[in-house]
């Protein structure tokens, strides 16, 4: 039998976090293994923007990547966003897609802000 014991898994969430430099919002659904890119980009920022954050959510590699988006600012009021992506780099410099998710679409009105968020939680 092969383990993988704690250490390892923070370890190999470390190196999946360190590597996120880009997230996306979208306005498809493009979730499949397969997939390179969002089926519609509506916003995307750099890991490092102010509106994007990484938070480690446990010891064992479990983290977090969050995007707060304004409507009126980084999308258009009334943008209904229904997927995330999360990159090692900017997509369109050739990042490669990481993480993919598509959920019901969250509307982002004019004036107000919406939180979308991906877990990554390495696994035994």
């Amino acid at each position: 039998m092969t383990t993988i014991p704690d250490v390892g898994l923070e370890a190999r969430g470390d190196l999946v976090r360190n590597a996120v430099a880009y997230v996306a919002l979208g306005t498809g659904q493009n979730e499949a293994t397969d997939a390179t890119a969002l089926a519609s980009p509506a916003y995307g920022a750099a890991a490092s923007n102010a509106n994007v954050e990484l938070v480690e959510t446990t010891d064992t590699g479990g983290f977090e990547v969050v995007i707060r988006v304004k409507g009126g600012t980084e999308v258009a009021g009334g943008t209904a966003i229904s997927e995330m992506a999360v990159y090692d780099g900017d997509p369109e410099a050739g990042g490669t897609l990481l993480t993919i998710d598509e959920f019901e679409p969250v509307t982002v009105e004019a004036g107000h802000t919406e939180e979308f968020t991906i877990p990554h939680d390495p696994s035994r």
